[in-house]
């Protein structure tokens, strides 16, 4: 067609033209080949990126972790040591009350037998008032005659 203003043949045109589309067409894949490329770069920056991110939040979470961690510890101590504090209060006044209820457990006993004591010479007292009043009835009887 053109071939023949050049002065070429058609072999050798139908050639050129070969050669020029595939040219053309290892450009178009070039290029889709360059764009997937840039793709693919945009994609692994971003994930870097993303992945630098995430250890960043694992670091300070890590932090935040520990921090909580070494609060727990010092509360948990401090409840120990109250905790061993009352214990000994505790202990202190158990001791102080089995102490107390020793001493009016004794002091019972003294008072029990005071009043078994006075009960008992209350009994006698009553016996010999018994017995004086029956005197003095019978000599009332016998004055009264």
């Amino acid at each position: 067609m053109f071939g023949h203003w050049l002065g070429l043949p058609n072999a050798q045109m139908f050639s050129i033209a070969c050669r020029n589309k595939m040219e053309d067409v290892n450009l178009k894949i070039i290029d889709a080949l360059k764009k997937e490329l840039e793709e693919k770069e945009r994609n692994l920056i971003l994930a870097a990126k993303y992945g630098k991110d995430l250890l960043d939040q694992n670091a300070e979470l890590h932090f935040k972790m520990e921090k909580l961690i070494q609060e727990d510890e010092k509360k948990i101590e401090n409840l120990e040591q109250e905790k061993y504090t009352i214990s000994l209060k505790l202990e202190a006044k158990e001791k102080m009350l089995a102490s107390i209820v020793c001493e009016m457990e004794s002091q019972e006993k003294i008072h029990c037998d005071k009043l078994q004591k006075i009960c008992k010479e209350n009994e006698e007292h009553t016996l010999k008032l018994n017995h004086t009043v029956g005197i003095y009835e019978t000599l009332k009887f016998k004055f009264a005659l």
